[in-house]
């Protein structure tokens, strides 16, 4: 069950860390000039494993859509494999046709950190360098979800619902930089679907992934 935790917030967060790029080739261009900008961009993706025993996973992700209005998809080839757990035949967590989702972008103000790491193809640096918030909603194998984020310059936090065939989840995450990687800090709470009762509510506090 750990796994598949992993394998659903790592392709949230993959999907919501490339969207800060969306005013990267407008540069001092803003306003109604950008709302009428397209945009397309796909980057490979390298999920690490998590144990001994278990073994990495790749793919790519994409974003592409207009001015404030986005589109991602996330495709990990494979790791729909590790996702054991079936009802009536659909997989729960993941399957071979990835995440998909929409977005909105409220507000994006590029700064000079972010340039300077874009130019040096510091992609995660650009991501915590520059001021962003905005809302999404979701879809991936047997569940849906919606939720919103932002970053201040300082703190990278936003907010998730999964609604799933089984299972909910309601809760917040925070990201941060450790090393080379992106640390996640999640707390939430799971229950059965639509059964929320203080009885079968199960709460989860600062718990810690990787990507």
């Amino acid at each position: 069950m750990y796994r598949n935790y992993w394998i659903i917030f790592s392709i949230i967060l993959i999907g919501i860390c490339g969207l800060f790029i969306l005013d990267y080739s407008t540069g001092a261009v803003q306003g109604a000039i950008f709302d009428q900008i397209p945009y397309n961009y796909t980057s490979d993706v390298w999920l690490p494993p998590i144990s001994p025993e278990s073994g990495s996973i790749a793919g790519y992700y994409s974003i592409y859509g207009k001015g404030k209005d986005f589109n991602f998809k996330v495709d990990l080839p494979g790791a729909q494999f590790f996702d054991l757990h079936e009802i009536n035949g659909t997989q729960v967590c993941y399957d071979e046709k990835g995440l998909s989702g929409q977005g909105h972008l409220n507000f994006i103000k590029i700064n000079y950190n972010t340039v300077s790491a874009l130019l040096s193809k510091d992609l995660k640096r650009a991501m915590f360098s520059t001021e962003f918030s905005g809302n999404y909603t979701m879809k991936c194998a047997a569940w849906n979800g919606n939720g919103n984020f932002s970053n201040n310059g300082q703190n990278f936090s936003g907010t998730f619902i999964i609604i799933g065939p089984a299972t909910d989840w309601v809760g917040n995450f925070t990201l941060a930089e450790e090393n080379k990687r992106i640390k996640i800090i999640s707390s939430y709470i799971y229950y059965p679907h639509a059964q929320k009762t203080s009885e079968n509510t199960k709460k989860i506090n600062n718990n810690i992934f990787y990507i």
